[in-house]
């Protein structure tokens, strides 16, 4: 080919590639799903503007329409995930801000994890994955049913499970199931024996007193006081003339106020540069007649979360009489109080549920039973 030849195929190409970069946008908006919310920037998108019906309505009308053109350009929410995906990797201290969505009165959401998706039924497990999920849980409980041991999975559900009236219209009226609901409808009756469902309990007294915090993604004192009130009637039940403490004893209602100057509420508006200011109230659990007493583990489990080792640790109470196994997240910390008033020994483990660590512990500790706790955002991963 000439260079005269090979020059022309060389433009026609790039005008060819420039007429599809500037036409694709514009069939994918057209032709394309009509989003309503943005997982990318957390917020709805502008709705389709109505035909003005006189002359007064016609300088809106363009303002909505160009409000909804920008909205939903096409492949804007890609390039957006994009341009915070290249942010969080070069500046690292801006990553946690775009973990956050601001609800309704001043709530505050977690959205990692796909939660948002989670949250809206965009996020579901393949049929593959479901059924290998399934396949693990049943075979966990089985081995240590075979071992003398039992074993409950506990499942803490996320804020906006709890309280979807504060998550924006947007999201809640497009919520869908979550893989947490694939789960169970996936699972058999003998086979949720084991599965310790909390969400129930907690929708029954949301409107009593706050459960979850405005500004945290973890429940308060008395929301993990309900949660565990459904642990231990499963647990006695399991163990027939069996009695767990459940007569603990609440503060009167404490308010503090949340301030952006000063960082002192959860982990949720901590993560924001900037938030208005606003009050958030709870109440705290009294332990002043505590029996249980935490002492240091002998030897640490295999793969601890980086830096999180002063999270493993026992605990020992002489009134109890069984011992335990517990696999824990951030959510359980809060459970912990009341669970280690009950039980004669219990070893907690800051990881998840690990193979080797429970084959080490049968030798030497000798539990009972084993709790896996996994809040609700991270069932499925």
């Amino acid at each position: 080919m000439s260079i005269e030849g090979l020059n022309s195929f060389f433009q026609r190409t790039l005008i060819a590639i420039f007429f599809v970069l500037i036409i694709t946008p514009g069939l994918k908006m057209a032709l394309g799903d009509k989003a309503v919310f943005s997982y990318a920037e957390k917020r709805p998108l502008a709705a389709s503007p109505q035909i003005p019906e006189n002359v007064t309505q016609v300088q809106n009308f363009f303002q909505d329409l160009d409000s909804y053109l920008n909205d939903h350009f096409g492949y804007r929410e890609w390039m957006i995930y994009r341009y915070q995906r290249e942010l969080r990797k070069r500046f690292p201290d801006s990553q946690d801000s775009v973990k956050v969505l601001k609800g309704a009165d001043n709530w505050y959401f977690n959205t990692d994890n796909r939660l948002l998706e989670d949250f809206t039924g965009r996020n579901l497990l393949s049929d593959n994955s479901l059924n290998k999920w399934v396949l693990s849980y049943n075979n966990k409980q089985k081995w240590l049913v075979q071992q003398g041991v039992q074993y409950l999975l506990i499942v803490p559900p996320n804020k906006q499970t709890i309280y979807s009236e504060f998550i924006g219209e947007a999201l809640r009226s497009h919520k869908g199931p979550s893989r947490f609901t694939q789960i169970k409808n996936k699972l058999s009756a003998k086979e949720k024996s084991a599965l310790v469902d909390l969400t129930p309990i907690l929708l029954k007294h949301k409107d009593a007193e706050a459960l979850f915090f405005k500004s945290d993604s973890h429940w308060t004192p008395y929301g993990a006081y309900l949660g565990y009130t459904v642990v231990a009637e499963k647990i006695e039940a399991l163990f027939p003339g069996l009695q767990f403490k459940k007569d603990f004893t609440f503060t009167k209602t404490i308010t503090r106020r949340c301030d952006s100057s000063t960082k002192n509420c959860g982990d949720l508006t901590n993560m924001l540069l900037d938030y208005e200011v606003f009050a958030e109230s709870y109440s705290n659990v009294i332990l002043s007649h505590s029996c249980a007493v935490k002492k240091p583990l002998d030897v640490q489990p295999q793969n601890t979360y980086s830096g999180r080792t002063d999270r493993n640790y026992r605990t020992s109470c002489p009134q109890g009489k069984l011992k335990a196994v517990v696999f824990f997240d951030s959510f359980f910390v809060a459970v912990e109080p009341y669970l280690s008033e009950s039980f004669k020994e219990v070893v907690y483990l800051f990881k998840a549920y690990d193979q080797n660590d429970v084959e080490l512990l049968l030798e030497t500790f000798k539990p009972d039973i084993i709790i896996e706790e996994r809040v609700e955002r991270f069932i499925g991963y």
